[in-house]
């Protein structure tokens, strides 16, 4: 069973399961799943699990970074620019970088944020994309949206960092680093009302998601080109360096024993931690891992360490459990 990461650059103009969608037809795979939505008209980052790589997605780091330019003096429905147009407003003199900088300061940190209109957020029952297509059968207008938002319920979020890249006004150009759940939509919407002018998001790239780089990154239309030529294992990542645990090397009985359920004791595998041919990698040590830490279980064959049993959390016990089971997932460098 083929399975691992895809690090696709999602393109305009679609959603995140469009993008699932066109590689399961490309594949002919059907477990499959992404690591966090990005809106239709995003691009950036997209990573995709395939097989039982699927497991791994809620162990994955969480943290993103945007490049976002945001419109000073229009506000929309959708707090982007897919949306209908509820007022334009004129930009004050007054505002400038050193303005915005100071505002900016506001939204640094935990904070509470209350999701855009058009999201997938519930409320009351319902995903407030529903709501809001009511709204727009009855055209309502600014107060009527901010009537819908004030009753939704804000969530925490974590914004480590805003780097302001240009104040092209109306533009503003940035570079955010924050929590999963944060929607930079609202922070747009949000340093409007702040600074009195209104404002929407004009352009959003994922620039990272955890270890998943741009960089690294392929556009969707060349990765189908490549698995319908019979080239997916060149996408594939290596599960490994997107998990940030450290590793323990099993040997055929202490595999067997992960497959089946059962635990290791942590005291057993200290025995062999300075023998020729020990369990553990040379960086680490019984003292290095503290009661619930994750460990990555790699099945040592021949020294080659090619195949990844699954994911172990470290118990008061001093016993390693197993977490997650992954059957032959190959996790050996091409």
């Amino acid at each position: 069973m083929i399975s691992g990461f895809i690090n696709i650059d999602k393109p305009p103009g679609i959603t995140s399961h469009d993008v699932i969608f066109r590689l399961r037809r490309s594949t002919k795979i059907k477990r499959m799943g992404h690591t966090g939505t990005l809106d239709p008209d995003a691009t950036g980052v997209l990573p995709i699990a395939i097989g039982s790589a699927c497991r791994l997605i809620d162990y994955l780091s969480k943290d993103k970074v945007y490049f976002a330019e945001i419109l000073l003096g229009l506000r929309t429905n959708t707090d982007d620019l897919s949306g209908r147009v509820l007022e334009s407003k004129e930009i004050d003199i007054s505002i400038d970088r050193a303005k915005i900088e100071k505002a900016l300061q506001n939204f640094i940190g935990s904070i509470q944020q209350t999701p855009p209109l058009y999201s997938a957020v519930h409320h009351n029952g319902q995903r407030l994309h529903h709501l809001a297509r009511l709204a727009k059968h009855r055209s309502a207008n600014v107060s009527e949206i901010a009537n819908v938002l004030s009753d939704v319920k804000q969530r925490y979020v974590q914004i480590e960092k805003i780097d302001v890249l240009s104040t092209e006004l109306p533009i503003v150009s940035l570079r955010i680093a924050c929590s999963t759940g944060t929607y930079i939509r609202s922070l747009a919407r949000d340093l409007g009302e702040l600074l009195g002018c209104g404002a929407c998001l004009r352009f959003l790239r994922r620039e990272k998601s955890g270890l998943f780089d741009i960089s690294q990154s392929t556009e969707l239309n060349k990765a189908q080109r490549l698995i319908e030529t019979g080239k997916l294992s060149q996408l594939l990542v290596d599960p490994q360096d997107m998990l940030n645990f450290k590793t323990i090397k099993l040997d055929t009985e202490a595999t067997a024993l992960i497959l089946n359920g059962r635990y290791l004791d942590l005291n057993t595998l200290a025995d062999y931690r300075n023998a020729e041919g020990n369990y553990l990698n040379v960086d680490l040590t019984i003292e290095a891992l503290q009661v619930n830490e994750k460990v990555i279980l790699l099945c040592d064959q021949a020294n080659n360490c090619s195949q990844i049993v699954g994911l172990g959390r470290v118990s008061e016990q001093q016993f390693i459990k197993p977490e997650v089971i992954l059957l032959a997932l190959n996790a050996s460098k091409s």
